[in-house]
């Protein structure tokens, strides 16, 4: 009887704080009420709200069943479906209340027949519960042997871009959670490559609260501004075991591919390792979602090796909110090979100059990386400690040719000479290394009277060093060539070191109707202090004379060998000893105010910064700078049910190696200058979205307006010489810049059984774009303006059954550009994309995935950039064994060979179309193995 009591007391005081529903489910001839039945609970358009809870009272010699759960809605009446094995489903309709005690359920059992008939029903692809998207992982058909990367780009309003970024409705997700924790520290490209789709129940996104919530909010409920996250959910069969998969496979070309996963993951733990080995940049695989990956394939051809380590722990009494510890380390070495060939407009008054420059980069990289966390929770406090070390270190070998002229230049212009200004080559060879430490710790403590007290502490270091070799020759036209040959060796070093502190106290918090409403006044206190010291030496060895003064003569990289001949090569005008430091004291005021679907924030921060630089130059020069700064950087969010809107004002002042009064001409052909009057920047922010999700028919609908600005934004005044072809370059404050876009996208499913989807978007920008344009050495500077109108839609149609995959795309990317300028060219270019891709389940357990893309680029200054190009991938793969866990594959990349990637930039001072080299076709071989072990069935 106590007990009894007790579960009664404790339904009563859920209920205060929601709906509460009590269930009771009986067998309609015996009136003995059932356990083991499945009840829950659905809103008036049928979508899924909550699952019931089974209670179990000791009732003497026997025992008593009913089903509770406790949600919070506002929907005016619920269906409540109950289901058992055996029986006749009953779906029951009742009206909202505070206390939901309908009748007692009675289920028929389900008539016995001879013969059963089959009958499909279709699965529904999504439901809303509350402000969380809920994506049954079951109603999308998906070929044996598929990837979490190919579930998550079916699902509707979600889209997986390049380098593993995942955006819903057009909201990025800044972390990839498996059953609510860390993976990889949110590293979504190994889970999206490596997690079989078999394993997931359902997907959910949503926006996740911060880890502190429990303490600082009356209901733990995400807020407006809080990240969005994908949460996988994998099925209750796979919360414990193991999984691994391996790849090897070699080609044409010398292509190889290597690589392998294992995890082992339980309610308490998750262990997981990779590695990977590849000449191929990435793994191409066709998508079925209309999506052509090629289109942003990396630059260059990259040989990588790379391994991680991943593990987290999970302890402590309270299940909901556990002890936890995560690391990672990972390291990875890689080789580069790029090369590009550039064309360049830049826009001056007395007439535009025409370049070109092909380079040649060869590279390696080795990287060390470790990141360790712990949280711990109590009912009380939470703390949280990071800690972060990184080392890097690479050394490149280049090359450069450039050359620079009044004409527009044709592809052969190395025996030109008519209209040049000047061209030049450079070999170099320099080696870096960068090595990182950070720590954070954060900390909220309850106080009494229901308020909290936040602080957070982190320090940060860095200590960097380059080493560059450089031979430099440079011949400049006029009456009589010049020739400025130049043997450079630069040696920087650089020491950062950044201390911070933040202390969140709230004032006034004011609740009133049961929680439902509540105001919220906080004062904040934030200090920052920087401190960066910079070595920067600088050595002309062609001052040495002798063979150091003459190309070819002394190979690139040697030195000296006495300390103080490489002394006497020291260009005084261009070694600096710098210290910077920043002390900034950040006091706030913070209001928000809750409302059912309605949430207000707003911030009132005022900043005092103090910015400090000492310079020593020319061995004795020293110059010294102190500024002051104050200003307030308001900022407000609102979120009424699917609309969300912010804005706000920033500053940000100059670098203050800006500030110096110095001049630059460590490169002959780029001379900088400082300017001690340069100002603060200004930047104006607001946004406004509106986001519908519908149950029926996956529908997902996004729209958003943003717009930006900047005064006293810092540009770069430049002096031309149009004899030498020297620029001189001073930064200085401009106004005039401003952007603004608009983004709507729309998907859905087009039947009742969801294996029809379409997909739309479109993006609107346009930009004016502001910056100076100047010929001669003149105090006052000309602007030049340039109005660019941006546009970028998107169309998919596709096909999902569980044999076969087909997707259609069409995409348009449109640039328009004009300005006043003496001989701007207006620019009209529009790049067409057409894409079809197919994934096919053959008999024989064979599999063919292939996508096809047509692709048009035109509008580009030079002609041989606009063309039309075929790229064609295709994979087929027979599965072996009886499990089918072991694949044979055989791919092909760019079967045609009309792959390229061309990058265009446009701005107020000039036009920029450069070609990069990629990889080249290519066949492969490659034997696959999956492999998964869950623990038996009792």
């Amino acid at each position: 009887m106590k007990r009894l009591l007790f579960i009664l007391f404790a339904l009563q005081s859920i209920a205060s704080y929601g709906q509460m529903f009590t269930i009771t489910v009986k067998d309609a001839a015996t009136k003995i009420s059932l356990q083991g039945a499945s009840v829950t609970i659905l809103d008036k358009d049928s979508a899924f709200v909550n699952s019931c809870q089974m209670i179990t009272i000791n009732m003497g010699d026997r025992k008593k069943y009913f089903y509770a759960s406790q949600i919070e809605g506002s929907s005016p009446y619920y269906y409540i479906r109950c289901e058992k094995k055996g029986y006749l489903s009953q779906l029951v309709k009742v009206d909202a209340a505070d206390d939901i005690k309908p009748e007692p359920i009675m289920l028929k059992r389900a008539p016995r027949t001879l013969r059963e008939a089959t009958v499909t029903a279709t699965k529904v692809m999504m439901v809303m519960k509350g402000d969380t998207i809920v994506y049954n992982a079951d109603a999308f058909e998906l070929a044996e042997g598929s990837m979490l990367d190919q579930l998550i780009s079916r699902l509707p309003g979600v889209k997986l871009n390049a380098g593993g970024v995942i955006t819903v409705n057009g909201n990025r997700v800044s972390n990839l959670l498996i059953d609510g924790k860390d993976f990889f520290n949110g590293d979504a490209n190994v889970a999206l490559e490596n997690l079989p789709a078999y394993m997931v129940k359902n997907v959910k996104s949503y926006q996740k609260a911060p880890d502190n919530a429990y303490l600082t909010r009356k209901d733990n409920k995400p807020h407006a501004d809080d990240p969005w996250v994908i949460d996988v959910t994998l099925k209750k069969e796979y919360h414990q075991g193991w999984i691994a998969n391996a790849e090897a496979g070699g080609g044409t070309k010398d292509k190889y591919l290597g690589r392998v996963f294992g995890t082992y993951f339980s309610d308490r733990a998750r262990v997981s390792f990779y590695g990977n080995a590849n000449n191929t940049n990435s793994n191409q695989r066709a998508g079925t979602d209309g999506k052509w990956e090629n289109e942003d394939a990396m630059m260059g051809e990259n040989t990588l090796q790379k391994g991680g380590l991943f593990a987290s722990f999970y302890g402590g009494k309270d299940s909901e909110r556990p002890i936890r510890f995560i690391t990672t380390l990972e390291a990875s070495h890689n080789k580069d090979v790029n090369e590009s060939r550039e064309n360049s407009v830049n826009f001056y008054e007395s007439g535009n100059t025409y370049g070109k420059v092909n380079s040649l980069y060869n590279s390696k990289n080795y990287n060390l990386n470790w990141i360790g966390a712990l949280s711990i929770p109590t009912s009380f406090a939470y703390i949280h400690l990071d800690q972060y070390f990184y080392y890097a270190s690479s050394s490149t070998n280049s090359q450069q040719q450039s050359v620079l002229s009044r004409y527009i230049l044709p592809d052969e212009w190395t025996n030109m000479t008519e209209g040049l200004v000047n061209s030049y080559t450079d070999l170099s060879q320099s080696k870096a290394s960068n090595l990182s430490y950070s720590a954070e710790l954060y900390a909220t403590v309850k106080l009494p009277h229901d308020k909290e007290f936040s602080a957070d502490f982190s320090v940060n270091t860095r200590t960097t060093t380059d080493k560059t070799n450089s031979l430099y020759n440079l011949i400049t036209q006029g009456v009589e060539p010049t020739t400025d040959f130049r043997n450079r060796y630069n040696h920087n070093k650089q020491q950062n070191l950044q201390l911070l502190g933040f202390i969140d106290y709230p004032l006034i918090e004011i609740k009133k109707s049961h929680g439902k409403i509540s105001h919220n006044i906080s004062t904040t206190y934030h200090i920052e202090h920087q401190n960066q010291q910079g070595n920067r030496n600088f050595y002309r060895l062609d001052c040495l004379g002798g063979d150091w003064a003459l190309p070819d003569r002394k190979p690139l990289g040697q030195l000296p060998s006495t300390t103080d001949s490489l002394a006497l090569a020291t260009d005084w005008g261009n070694t600096n000893h710098t210290t910077t430091r920043q002390t900034m004291h950040n006091v706030g005021l913070r209001y928000s105010f809750e409302k059912n679907d309605l949430y207000f924030h707003a911030a009132l921060p005022m900043a005092f910064t103090r910015n400090v630089i000492d310079d020593l130059r020319m061995k004795d020069q020293q110059r010294h700078i102190v500024k002051h700064y104050q200003w307030l950087q308001p900022s407000f969010s609102l979120s009424i049910k699917n609309i969300k809107m912010s804005g706000s004002i920033a500053h940000t002042a100059p670098q203050m190696n800006l500030l110096l009064d110095v001049t630059d001409d460590s490169n002959p052909l780029f001379i900088t200058k400082g300017n001690t009057t340069l100002k603060p920047t200004n930047i104006y922010n607001a946004t406004l979205g509106y986001t519908l999700n519908k149950t029926k028919h996956a529908q997902n609908l996004n729209a958003e307006w943003g717009y930006s600005a900047q005064q006293n934004a810092v540009g770069q005044a430049r002096y031309y010489d149009a004899e030498t072809g020297v620029t001189t370059s001073m930064a200085q404050n401009i106004n005039g810049n401003w952007q603004t876009h608009v983004t709507v996208g729309y998907a859905c499913s087009l039947d009742k059984k969801q294996k029809w989807t379409f997909d739309v978007s479109a993006t609107e920008t346009f930009q004016n774009s502001v910056d100076f344009q100047q010929t001669s050495l003149m105090p006052t500077s000309a602007k030049s303006e340039v109005k660019n109108w941006f546009m970028q839609g998107n169309v998919a149609l596709a096909y999902h059954c569980k044999l076969f995959n087909a997707a259609l795309k069409s995409a348009v990317d449109w640039q328009h550009a004009t300005s006043k300028l003496t001989g701007f060219q207006t620019i009209n270019s529009i790049n067409h994309l057409y894409t079809f891709t197919n994934q096919w389940s053959l008999p024989w357990n064979m599999v063919i995935d292939t996508d096809l893309t047509y692709y048009v680029r035109s509008g580009y200054a030079d002609h041989s950039m606009n063309s039309h190009e075929w790229i064609w991938n295709m994979a087929v793969a027979k599965r072996m064994l009886k499990s089918k866990a072991l694949s044979l594959k055989l791919s092909g990349h760019d079967i045609l060979a009309q792959r390229r990637s061309i990058v265009r930039t446009l701005n107020a001072q000039g036009r920029t179309e450069t070609w990069h080299n990629v990889v080249p076709r290519y066949f492969m071989l490659s034997l696959v193995y999956h492999f998964s072990k869950s623990p038996r069935k009792e």
